[in-house]
């Protein structure tokens, strides 16, 4: 058990991990429906599952929750034939009116779609791949982090020998999840 540096409460404080885990809920519900339907006795079933995670296990993430690819990478795909006719359109017209830039312009009017698209599908997996690269570190920190319920901040153990963990400081939830995320090497991202 850790005393919080603060108060030096050694009743209060509870590892970060723990918090964490604890702040993560799933709730599970199932039911029979019956009903009519066209003067008929119609029966159905149906579940779901609703997943809650508290405030302070938000603020105490390890690392930032990550869009997925999604759909964009799909878009530029599709969007990619119109970029290459327009761009045939533009620049094999036998038109001795048009400029050269008014050529590539339209161009990037029917392009700039699928540029877009395929520009956001790369600083996604970009992102990935900074935070699988830090995340053992970040880890690492994380997990020696502890929380006090009686002043509301986060610290560090005596242990923790990581860069970027000030010992003996009290820090907010949103200050130690920027130390976890600097020492991963992802300090810069939103998510």
């Amino acid at each position: 058990m850790a005393h919080c540096p603060a108060c030096r409460s050694a009743g209060s404080p509870q590892r970060i991990p723990a918090l964490f885990a604890g702040g993560h809920s799933t709730t599970y519900s199932s039911g029979t429906v019956v009903g009519f339907a066209r003067g008929q006795l119609v029966t159905g079933y149906s579940s779901s599952a609703t997943r809650t995670v508290s405030t302070l296990a938000a603020a105490l993430r390890p690392e930032p929750t990550l869009k997925k690819g999604g759909c964009v990478l799909p878009i530029a795909v599709l969007m990619s034939p119109m970029a290459v006719l327009a761009a045939v359109a533009a620049f094999n017209t036998t038109d001795t009116h048009g400029s050269p830039a008014g050529r590539f312009i339209a161009w990037l009017f029917f392009a700039s779609p699928c540029l877009v698209a395929l520009g956001l599908y790369l600083q996604r997996v970009r992102h990935r791949l900074i935070v699988r690269r830090g995340r053992s570190a970040a880890y690492r920190l994380w997990d020696q982090g502890w929380y006090c319920h009686r002043c509301g901040g986060c610290y560090f153990s005596d242990t923790a020998q990581a860069s970027g963990a000030q010992l003996g400081v009290v820090l907010l939830p949103d200050q130690f999840r920027s130390v976890v995320w600097s020492a991963g090497g992802y300090g810069h991202l939103r998510g």
